[in-house]
């Protein structure tokens, strides 16, 4: 009886781990003084030098261009002299094994049958299931200031998830931090981004 138990537990833990993998939560934390400018010019820069160059860091300032752009900026070149720049970073940290005890709800009955009615004999429950997985916390961090250096919006995104390739989750990341942009500033949402590329409210 145990294996049946645990032969038709696995099975839904996989179940919801691949439900899980279909969307990519994250926490959005912003800051700015209210509504930010429009219309003028901005770039897509990398926020560590390092990466400016890459091949990987313009894919992703593309996805962000095509973001900033939507919201009403003219994104240009970064040789182009523009008003404003976006700073962008990213990163994925060192793996972290996480633990989750199931409750297996189970009670077994022994009952012995008379002439009219069964007689009970007793009950016991099996234990938890106990299983562990590896996620990895991955960040995203956007900045837009003028060209003099003066800051007009900070965000941060924080996401943990089974997917350790940046390049998986990035443009989820990203639509996470445009969504409702500005937003409230100085205050932390959940954000929840559907794979199938809906979004679920705050």
């Amino acid at each position: 009886m145990n294996n049946v138990i645990r032969h038709g537990l696995i099975p839904a833990i996989v179940m919801l781990l691949a439900a899980c993998a279909g969307q990519v939560t994250s926490q959005v934390t912003r800051f700015h003084q209210g509504s930010l400018p429009s219309g003028e010019t901005i770039a897509v820069v990398a926020g560590d030098p390092s990466k400016q160059n890459s091949l990987e860091f313009s894919a992703y300032a593309r996805i962000v261009a095509a973001k900033l752009f939507q919201i009403g900026y003219r994104v240009v070149p970064a040789d182009a002299r523009p008003q404003l720049l976006a700073k962008m970073d990213y990163s994925v940290g060192p793996a972290e094994t996480k633990v989750k005890s199931w409750p297996r709800s189970f009670v077994h009955y022994r009952f012995s049958y008379g002439y009219y009615y069964p007689y009970y004999y007793g009950t016991y429950w099996d234990g938890p299931e106990v299983y562990s997985y590896t996620v990895y916390p991955r960040a995203l961090d956007l900045s837009i200031v003028r060209a003099n250096g003066e800051s007009l919006f900070e965000g941060h995104v924080k996401s943990i998830g089974r997917e350790q390739n940046i390049n998986e989750v990035i443009p989820y990341l990203i639509e996470a931090m445009f969504h409702n942009f500005p937003g409230e500033s100085g205050v932390t949402k959940v954000v929840t981004i559907q794979k199938d590329g809906t979004t679920q409210p705050y």
